[in-house]
């Protein structure tokens, strides 16, 4: 006895193209089934007009331009007057070009990264918590790190509390916080003060995303924001909070929806003109023009650049890291080599950058990456 066939699979035949349906109408009945039952289900789901690739490659490289402007900054400024190199002495002052690179970057991979996820606001702890596992531990041993430091070279060094005599258990709550914008306290890390900026855009973004990115009206909603944004930053020092830097990341945002296809190219031009504008009045002319710059690089440069993109890929630990390791090599350094010209300094700068860079590769592989592959887990 033969088994039953199964039943034949039906589609309503207006579901399907009109050559199709002219097909079917001159078989006979037994085969215009069959050539139903064949035919794939229609898909309901529409196709993205830009698909974006997962890994964007490409930004390493800017975030290790990014990172090493800054560090030749930080670098420069460790070494009394008599001591500094006076050709680099243009390269130390470039040192602010880092961070607003970094601002347009970030606003464009954080809101690129949620778009991936599917974020909707009732995400909005779990994203929280996620980012905060990604940032937050790394942060903490890195300014633990630079205490044990203080505490050595008040010990054998200064022989007196230089350093730890400005330290406090509020000062450290509010670094763990991340609330040092909204206080008279320094943070502990110097370097780690455009983490608390982040540390707000992320609150932001996290509760105003349905607004900036999604709906047919993400675009006009964005422009609104982000200006109101930017008025409500009008007249606060550039270094308290997010508000006075918010049009450098929206020039990352505005290209994230132009490439999406939510903004035609006429108005995401003219966004470019407007947040460039507020940029000048926000910052400086010079940050303007450095956020201006980055937008044809995040678009154009997509491959990675050999050397580049290592350091970029260890951009965090390096930022949280080579002040510390660099103030302990230049210390070090000067008193054994004790050079006496440009060459000697050179060198003398060179050790220090490679042995930041060492340290933080350490640092990456054994305390920030544990992390991110942690919050990459999270749901």
């Amino acid at each position: 006895m033969r088994p039953a066939s199964p039943p034949p699979v039906l589609l309503p035949t207006a579901a399907l193209p009109p050559v199709v349906r002219l097909s079917l109408a001159s078989q006979p009945a037994l085969r215009r089934l069959a050539l139903v039952a064949a035919l794939p289900l229609p898909t309901l789901t529409p196709t993205p007009k830009r698909a974006a690739p997962g890994y964007l490659a490409g930004f390493d490289n800017l975030r290790a331009l990014a990172a090493l402007l800054v560090c030749f900054r930080h670098f420069s400024s460790l070494l009394p007057e008599r001591e500094r190199v006076d050709a680099l002495r243009e390269i130390a002052n470039l040192g602010p070009t880092g961070v607003y690179l970094f601002f347009v970057v970030s606003g464009y991979l954080v809101p690129y990264s949620l778009l991936r996820q599917g974020y909707r606001l009732p995400d909005f702890g779990a994203y929280l918590k996620r980012r905060f596992v990604r940032i937050g531990p790394a942060f903490y041993v890195a300014t633990l790190l630079t205490l044990f430091q203080w505490a050595i070279i008040d010990r054998f060094v200064h022989e007196g509390p230089a350093y730890s005599r400005e330290m406090s258990l509020a000062r450290l709550a509010h670094n763990f916080l991340f609330t040092i914008p909204f206080t008279h306290y320094d943070w502990i890390v110097g370097t780690t003060w455009t983490l608390g900026i982040e540390w707000q855009f992320y609150l932001v973004l996290g509760l105003l995303f349905p607004l900036l990115f999604g709906g047919a009206q993400a675009s006009w909603q964005f422009l609104a924001v982000y200006v109101l944004l930017a008025a409500l930053g009008l007249g606060l020092h550039p270094g308290l909070t997010f508000l006075a830097f918010s049009s450098l990341f929206a020039l990352g945002g505005v290209t994230l929806l132009w490439q999406r296809g939510q903004l035609p190219l006429p108005g995401y031009l003219v966004s470019l003109l407007l947040f460039t504008g507020l940029t000048t009045y926000q910052v400086s002319p010079w940050a303007a023009g450095v956020g201006l710059l980055t937008v044809p690089a995040m678009l154009f440069v997509t491959r990675p650049i050999w050397g580049l993109s290592a350091i970029g890929r260890i951009a965090y630990s390096f930022a949280l890291t080579h002040m510390l390791v660099g103030r302990t090599a230049e210390f070090v350094l000067y008193r054994l080599l004790q050079p006496t010209s440009d060459a000697g300094r050179l060198l003398v700068l060179g050790l220090c950058l490679a042995a930041a860079l060492g340290v933080a590769a350490v640092f990456y592989r054994w305390v920030e990456r544990p992390f991110m592959q942690l919050s990459k887990q999270m749901r």
